[in-house]
């Protein structure tokens, strides 16, 4: 999330306070890696893990900053693929989670369960050998 970037970006230049940021990716975009090159030209120090790591690195945190696509009016917020579970692990471990977003991302829907807008895409997006291969195996 470029909001969460801009935050810890900001916290760094104006409390010059020394910090870690652990920044947890998923695949198959794998957008923590740009955040990670801008906290990194920043001067702040950073580690990087993908989501399956992140039971493990929870132990060494303090709080847990999460962007989202928007913010519903019942509170809940919609975000990218594992943030769910990066929500919930924290949560798990009496780690306060805090959503960082634009104002203009509020909304007035409610979401009733997690199916109502779930990204929908091809099933063979993640890579491009596994569209070849598997595109290729279907029948015509």
């Amino acid at each position: 999330s470029e909001v969460v970037d801009m935050t810890l970006r900001q916290a760094a230049q104006a409390n010059k306070t020394n910090f870690r940021v652990i920044v947890v990716d998923s695949q198959p975009l794998l957008e923590g890696r740009h955040m990670l090159s801008q906290l990194r030209d920043a001067g702040i120090e950073c580690t990087y893990v993908l989501l399956n790591a992140l039971t493990y690195v929870l132990q060494d945190v303090s709080k847990v900053l999460l962007g989202a696509s928007a913010l519903m009016s019942d509170g809940s917020i919609w975000g990218r693929a594992g943030t769910g579970c990066v929500a919930l692990a924290a949560h798990a471990q009496h780690i306060p989670v805090l959503v960082c977003s634009e104002t203009y991302k509020i909304s007035n829907r409610v979401q009733l369960e997690s199916l109502t807008a779930n990204e929908l895409g091809s099933p063979f997006e993640p890579t491009s050998d596994a569209k070849s291969d598997a595109e290729s195996k279907l029948p015509p």
